[in-house]
Parts: C-alpha cells; sequence; structure tokens
C-alpha cells in the first residue's frame, strides 16, 4: 500500500472517530443547544423592547463671497463627531430632554454629513431626542461659525483703523515738514512731496484692502447662518423595536451553544475511561487480542424450556452468531495452545461473564459435538442455575464439603443430547470461598470432569472483587477476559490483566460484550454493514420457528433437574 494511500485512510478513520464521539454524546449536544436556546428565548422575550430612530445632518462649508457652500471632507466629519458627542452638547441635550438620553452620533459612510441616533423604551421619545439632538447640534453649529467670522471682523476693524490713524499722522508730519523748508527751496520740497506720496499710496492701499475684507467678512456672517449643518432627514418613530432581536439572539445562542455543546461533548469523552469499541480494547489489552464482539442483546428474550439464553431462544440472532465466531476464534486458538478448561472472568460484577460461559458453551456442543460440563465457581453470586433453570439443592459446594460424588452433583441438560451438563453451586456456606477453590479437592473435581468431558467451562467471580479467580486461574489450561462496553474502566481492565498475568494465568483473550454499535457512535460502520445490517432483526414469527426447531425440551423437564 503506498503513502499516500495509507495516510487517506488514516485522516478517514480520524474523521470517522470525530464523527462517532458527535454520536456517542449526541445527547449532551442536544442537551446544551436545547438548554442554551430556551434559555435565549424566554431571556428575549422578558426584555423590555427598546426603539432606536435617527436623524440625518448634512454637513456643508461655510459659504463666502469667494465661493458658494461644499461639502465637508472626511477629517472634518471626524471633529464634528467628536464635537457633537462632547459634554457640552450632551450637557445641553439633558437639559432639553429632561434626563442624560442614550445617544449617539457617527459620520456617514459617503462622508457628507453625520447620523444622530436616539434608544428608548418609547419610539416617540427615541424620535423626538434624535431630533432634539441634531437641532441643537445645527444650532450651535451656525452660531459657532458666525462667532468666527465677528471674531475676524473686529481684528480687521482694529487694523483698519490703524491704518487711518497712521494716514492722519502722516498727512500732519508731511505739513510740519513743509513749514520748516526755507522759501525757494524747490528741490527739497519735490523729494518731501514724493516721499509723503509714496508713503500716503502704501498706507490707502492698506485700508483699502482692510475696507474690502471687511465687506467681505460681514456678508460672509450673514451666510453663514446658512451653512455648516442643516437637517436633511427628521427622525420618525420606529415601527418595531431594534431590542430584542430574536432572531439574531437564537441564531447567536445556536452558534455558542454548538460550540459549547461539542467542547463539554468532546471534554467528557476526553474524561471518560471506560471502553466502548473493540479498537479501544485491542489498545488496551494488548498484546493480547480481542476474540470477539457481542453484540448488545434485546428485550424479551424468549425461553425455551425454561432456559433463558441467546444461543437457545434466538439461535439465529446476531449475539448468537457472534458465540458462534467466539467458538470459532477459541477452536483455532487451541490448534497452537490447547486448553480443555477455560475459565471465563471479568474486572467487576455485570459484565456479562455467566452469559458468556453459558452461550459459549452452547456454542461448542451444538457445532463440534463436545461435551462440555459449565461449573458455575462464583460462589457469591452464582448465576447458572438461574440461566438454565435448575432448582441448585445440590453442587459444587456439596462436592467440596460433603465429599458428594460430581457425578450426583451434575445436571445434564435435557435437548443437547448429552452433549451439556451443568454443576451448580449449590447450597452456599459463608465464607472459605477462595479456600474451597484452591483446595485439592477442587483439582482433583477438575480431573475428575475431564475424563468425562472434553470441556470445561469455569464460570468465576469478577478479578477485582474477590481472589477466587485468581486462585482459579492457575488450574485452567485457559482465561478468557469479558468486558461489558461502556461499563469497564481502562484502569479496571488492565488492573485485573495484570492481577491475572501475575499469578501466572494463561489469558487467551478478552471479548467486548454488549457492545452496541449506535451508542458506540458506529452506526454507519457497524449498524448499517455489521451485526445490524447483515444479519436483520428477527420478528416473534421466527423467534416461535427456532424456539420451536431447537426445543426437544418439554415442561416436565425442568422438574427433574437438579434433583
Amino acid at each position: 500500500m503506498s503513502g499516500s494511500t495509507q495516510e487517506s485512510l488514516g485522516q478517514q478513520m480520524q474523521l470517522r472517530d470525530y464523527l462517532a464521539v458527535l454520536r456517542r454524546r449526541r445527547r449532551w449536544l442536544i442537551f446544551v443547544v436545547v438548554v442554551v436556546m430556551a434559555g435565549t428565548a424566554a431571556w428575549s422575550v422578558l426584555q423590555t423592547p427598546m426603539y432606536r430612530s435617527s436623524a440625518q445632518v448634512l454637513m456643508r462649508s461655510t459659504p463666502t463671497v469667494s465661493g458658494p457652500a461644499g461639502f465637508a471632507d472626511t477629517g472634518v466629519l471626524a471633529n464634528e463627531v467628536r464635537l457633537a458627542t462632547s459634554e457640552e452638547f450632551v450637557d445641553e441635550l439633558a437639559e432639553q430632554i429632561g434626563y442624560a438620553p442614550d445617544v449617539s452620533v457617527r459620520s456617514e459612510s459617503s462622508g457628507s454629513g453625520l447620523t444622530f441616533t436616539a434608544r428608548s423604551d418609547d419610539p416617540d421619545e427615541a424620535a423626538r431626542i434624535a431630533d432634539t439632538h441634531a437641532a441643537i447640534f445645527v444650532e450651535l453649529r451656525r452660531a459657532a461659525n458666525v462667532d468666527d467670522y465677528l471674531d475676524n471682523t473686529e481684528v480687521v476693524s482694529e487694523r483698519l483703523s490703524a491704518v487711518e490713524a497712521e494716514l492722519v499722522a502722516l498727512e500732519a508730519a508731511f505739513l510740519a515738514d513743509v513749514a520748516e523748508l526755507a522759501t525757494g527751496d524747490s528741490a527739497g520740497r519735490d523729494a518731501l512731496a514724493a516721499e509723503y506720496s509714496s508713503e500716503r499710496s502704501r498706507l490707502e492701499a492698506e485700508r483699502n484692502r482692510y475696507l474690502t475684507v471687511l465687506d467681505d467678512l460681514s456678508l460672509s456672517a450673514d451666510l453663514a447662518g446658512f451653512g455648516g449643518a442643516v437637517v436633511l432627514n427628521p427622525a420618525e418613530p420606529p415601527l418595531s423595536p431594534y431590542s430584542p432581536n430574536l432572531p439574531r439572539n437564537l441564531a447567536t445562542a445556536l452558534f455558542v451553544s454548538l460550540v459549547a455543546g461539542l467542547g463539554l461533548a468532546f471534554l467528557r469523552e476526553h474524561l471518560d475511561d471506560t471502553i466502548k469499541t473493540r479498537e479501544r480494547l485491542s489498545a488496551v489489552i494488548d498484546p493480547f487480542p480481542v476474540i470477539s464482539v457481542i453484540p448488545k442483546v434485546g428485550d424479551g428474550l424468549p425461553e425455551v424450556g425454561g432456559i433463558s439464553l441467546e444461543s437457545v431462544g434466538r439461535p439465529r440472532s446476531p449475539a448468537s452468531e457472534s458465540y458462534q465466531s467466539l467458538r470459532t476464534a477459541l477452536t483455532f486458538l487451541a490448534i497452537d495452545r490447547p486448553f480443555r478448561t477455560l475459565q471465563v472472568t471479568s474486572a467487576k460484577m455485570s459484565e456479562g461473564k455467566s452469559t458468556t460461559a453459558a452461550n459459549l458453551a452452547v456454542a461448542m456442543c451444538r457445532a463440534e459435538g463436545k461435551r462440555v460440563l459449565l461449573v458455575d465457581a462464583d460462589l457469591r453470586r452464582p448465576r447458572m442455575h438461574s440461566l438454565f433453570a435448575l432448582r441448585n439443592k445440590v453442587g459444587l459446594c456439596d462436592v467440596l464439603l460433603r465429599d458428594l460424588p460430581m457425578t450426583d452433583a451434575v445436571v445434564p441438560i435435557e435437548g443437547f443430547n448429552g452433549l451439556l451438563s451443568v454443576l451448580p453451586v449449590g447450597p452456599r456456606p459463608s465464607g472459605l470461598n477462595a479456600e474451597l477453590l484452591s483446595s485439592s479437592v477442587f483439582s482433583g473435581l477438575l480431573r475428575e470432569a475431564l475424563d468425562s468431558f472434553d470441556l470445561v467451562i469455569l464460570d468465576t467471580p469478577p478479578v477485582l472483587s474477590v481472589a477466587d479467580p485468581l486462585t482459579v486461574s492457575s488450574q485452567a489450561d485457559a482465561v478468557l477476559f469479558v468486558v461489558h462496553a461502556g461499563e469497564a474502566t481502562t484502569a479496571q481492565v488492565r488492573s485485573s490483566l495484570d492481577a491475572l498475568v501475575g499469578v501466572g494465568a494463561s489469558v487467551v483473550g478478552a471479548i467486548l460484550n454488549s457492545f452496541d454499535a449506535r451508542a458506540a457512535g458506529y452506526h454507519g460502520y457497524y449498524g448499517n454493514y455489521g451485526y445490524y445490517g447483515y444479519y436483520g432483526y428477527f420478528g416473534a414469527g421466527e423467534y416461535a420457528e427456532t424456539a420451536e426447531a431447537g426445543s426437544t425440551v418439554s415442561s416436565s423437564k425442568r422438574g427433574r433437574r437438579g434433583s
């Protein structure tokens, strides 16, 4: 396989893993989205409706005698915005309105004016505030323009008065100088007249220039009342509130809740140490193999002759086929590592080890015709008598404590042509559980059982609960470890396997029990093609057909069991 192909497959697996996490945690994602969306909707409905109204003011340069008014540039508009939002303007507006309103000013993108916006819980009040703010700005802006021209006029008038005073002084000085000249000094008189004429011309030119400027300023001051700022579009009462904006709030809530939900989903996945998939189990128990995956069994398991087992009640179901696959895998393993005593255990309670042992025993009998003895060695929570509807009057404890012959305690299960037998626990003593299973009597029982049976399957307690399974593992040829999908944690499984390996147990592998493809997030992979899609579901008619075909157990057989 090329490197690019391997990389492509790796990316596909990674994407599938992410999708699997989302499917497994979809309830949390949906929960977060629903809660946030509902909370946002409720919050939006409870909010006081707010209205927004705007008045537009056109900004123009002040008309003068040199040219008409033009539009203000961007730099000027930025200054005008700062002026309109200054403390002076806001205080004047608050004084006229009667309170400090919620207002804002911005320049138009076209660069031709300002927009005065007011917000209030009353649409009419919002329009009134916006118009008042704009009117105050326009009025004060016009007054400021006129004041500027008047200030300039005063300066020019002072300079004009100074020039006229210089003219008067010049003329007086000229007359005095002429009077001092001697009679008949025509040359001096001509020179003095030329100097006086030149200076007078200069001062008169300056006076005329100031007079012209005064005329222009006077006219510009009159025109300033029509320039600077003009209300272009008065504010109007809005028809609907701008806040709360329910569609926008819900859209924002949806985005935020999706991000939060995804984060929570992956956080819980990261913190969740339970084993849910075959891939995860394989990584945890390496180098031991995952021998089989047993799908989750649905409710309503039909009883055949009182036996409540998937392999008996629904022999064609996906779970039954998986037990057949488990049998096949163990058969191939036995080629290299022959075993005749197989211990079935788990890390903790309620992982399905007893049902696994029972269904595996049924599969071994039916497919290979082996004589199988199923020993219930779980002295604390025995289940075999319940699964096979046995009376449990005598059993393993009687053999170990009361020297009862094994043949008197073993119960043949009818309907299997003498191939399947069960040794229930029987009446249980208090204490001495591990001691019973480590005794020489128990070892002798196993040797005696192997003389009459091809395979002995031992159902033992969980490894982390008591010492019994570690004691039995030293006497078993092979140990099959059962892991309940979504229940057993990585630490529990590793600790159990370490304990078994520590006492020299021959662990052949593990199975992932009660695997729910949909709950694990692999609906498209396992669900459509795997167990559910390939084998399909079976209706009541098919169950009845398989039950009838596989049942040779009459109602009277239950009464003969365990006698």
